[in-house]
């Protein structure tokens, strides 16, 4: 609930737990 999107909770993650890939079908 407290997530606000996927960019925005990736650019957030203190630690760059999460990163950003673009998905190539």
């Amino acid at each position: 609930d407290y997530c606000k999107g996927c960019g925005i909770c990736a650019s957030e993650c203190p630690v760059k737990a999460i990163s950003m890939v673009e998905e190539v079908v």
